[in-house]
């Protein structure tokens, strides 16, 4: 007689297999999950790397341009610090705008005659031997007319190069002391340079850096830069105290050439700090940015770069870059 010893599990054996076996998938569940966030992680912040790394050469050849080694750097860049909203930008939540003109050619010509109209000038032009406008590459319709220390950005209008005349209205840059300095009545023997006026700002509503060139007194053309930008400041250094080919940077403010660069300040040329430095001491330009990427997990606290505001995004991790260089025109102004 043969016995069958062969039987099945029991329900309490299946219970038991059936958990242990869910135990270990959910373990395995959880370490891929974990891997695939370490992962994720890893590749977003290589991914910012990259983007500063593409921003920092991007503001460096855009600062160095300024200019053009035609332009003083006193005339080339214009920081708003904490903007309000202005035409056709959006307020700055805390941030800056920073625009940067730089000369679209070396050619300039003199203004022969000069006559208001409303708040600009129509100006006449120096046509011997052919009018001079034909040397100017004026297709973005801005310029700058400089007579001794007097100097005004200007927008251009009603260009008739047969007749060898234009008008000259104040131009989107025209709000700052560096572009426009006491405009006299009359414009006869000044220079008029044609520019690009290029302002960089951030949008709160979208977080989007923004490049906005203009093409005439109050419109252009604007292109997204970059997303996931929380913050955009800048700084001007001048080299006043003393005058040694160096801006010095200090925490503390002792003996600081910067202005824009620290928190809880207000200083500007000509008062306190800055009572001895003149907007001609400008030799270096610091541009600061804030982005991050997206991790739940993080609870880092808030960022702040140069006098900006501390930001804090829930389930970002925030960092920080910040440019410094050397204006291109200092050499060619001294």
């Amino acid at each position: 007689m043969i016995l069958n010893n062969h039987r099945g599990f029991t329900l309490v054996e299946i219970i038991i297999a059936s958990a242990i076996a869910s135990l270990l998938l959910l373990g395995a569940i959880q370490m891929m999950s974990l891997q695939t966030s370490m992962q994720i992680k890893s590749t977003a912040k290589m991914g910012l790397e990259g983007d500063f790394l593409l921003l920092e050469d991007f503001f460096v050849r855009q600062i160095a341009a300024g200019g053009g080694n035609a332009l003083s750097p006193l005339n080339s860049y214009w920081v708003e610090d904490n903007c309000a909203s202005r035409s056709p930008f959006p307020a700055c939540d805390g941030s800056d705008r920073l625009t940067i003109l730089t000369s679209r050619d070396r050619a300039s010509c003199t203004v022969t005659a000069s006559t208001a109209a409303g708040l600009g000038w129509d100006l006449t032009i120096n046509s011997s031997g052919g009018c001079c406008l034909q040397n100017l590459d004026l297709s973005e319709n801005q310029g700058i007319v400089i007579k001794s220390s007097m100097y005004a950005q200007v927008a251009l209008s009603s260009i008739d190069e047969a007749a060898c005349t234009l008008r000259a209205s104040p131009g989107p840059a025209s709000g700052n002391d560096s572009f426009i300095n006491v405009p006299p009545i009359n414009w006869a023997g000044a220079v008029l340079s044609a520019v690009s006026v290029r302002t960089f700002y951030r949008k709160p509503s979208t977080n989007e850096l923004h490049s906005f060139v203009y093409t005439d007194a109050n419109s252009g053309e604007d292109r997204i830069l970059a997303d996931q930008i929380y913050d955009f400041q800048a700084a001007l250094g001048y080299d006043f105290n003393p005058t040694d080919g160096l801006c010095t940077e200090t925490e503390d403010g002792s003996g600081d050439e910067w202005l824009g660069n620290r928190a809880g300040t207000d200083e500007e040329i000509g008062s306190d700090d800055f009572l001895n430095a003149s907007l001609a001491d400008l030799k270096m330009l610091s541009v600061g940015i804030i982005s991050g990427y997206r991790d739940q997990g993080y609870s880092g606290g808030s960022l702040s770069i140069l006098n900006g505001p501390a930001r804090d995004i829930d389930g970002w991790k925030l960092s920080a870059l910040k440019i410094k260089t050397v204006v291109r025109s200092q050499g060619v102004f001294e």
